[in-house]
């Protein structure tokens, strides 16, 4: 009897184990999001919170996360700014490494600072630490999204040395 009861809690803890997945896969193993957000993170793109960065690349106090809703929707602001800006002399806005903050009290301003594919070789921790960099021309830039206005202000590209 004793055996059987160990059988029946060593099969109910099993079946309880393999049935929680926390949430994290659908049938299939097949990733999904989480239910604060309905987009994924774009490639080359990393938010880093207040505790990862205390300002932005323009020295403006990093005040709140972005979430990935916010990244996509400032990466379509940046794309139309870059396109309808030429002489900024930038490449498309998803060839950069982009590393975002938020900052402003209203959780509506964006912060992000670009750095091109050629240069990650050289920055291998960009994922963890903001980058910033002295010249290096249109390889890297930096601006300002509000999300409320759709206004991208300021755009500043680096210069060459």
């Amino acid at each position: 009897m004793r055996r059987l009861l160990v059988l029946i809690a060593s099969l109910t803890l099993l079946l309880a184990a393999c049935s929680d997945d926390g949430g994290s896969t659908q049938d299939g193993d097949e990733a999904f999001d989480t239910p604060e957000t309905t987009e994924a993170l774009p490639e080359l793109v990393v938010v880093f919170s207040p505790e990862d960065s205390e300002t932005d690349s323009f020295g403006e106090p990093t005040t709140w996360t972005p979430g990935a809703d916010e990244v996509v929707a400032a990466d379509e602001l940046l794309a139309e700014h870059i396109e309808a800006v030429p002489d900024l002399g930038v490449s498309a806005v998803d060839t950069y490494a982009r590393q975002y903050v938020g900052v402003g009290d209203d959780e509506d301003l964006v912060s992000v600072n670009a750095l091109c594919e050629e240069s990650l070789d050289s920055f291998e921790d960009w994922e963890d630490e903001p980058i910033l960099v002295n010249d290096g021309g249109p390889c890297f830039w930096q601006a300002t999204v509000d999300l409320a206005t759709g206004e991208v202000d300021p755009f500043t590209v680096n210069g060459n040395a």
